[in-house]
């Protein structure tokens, strides 16, 4: 169980999505 590498995925995710935008 990887929970710091799933955070930073989310947060990477996030960053992706609002740069997108």
């Amino acid at each position: 169980m990887d929970l710091l590498r799933e955070e930073i995925m989310k947060k990477r995710k996030q960053l992706e999505e609002s740069n997108v935008l």
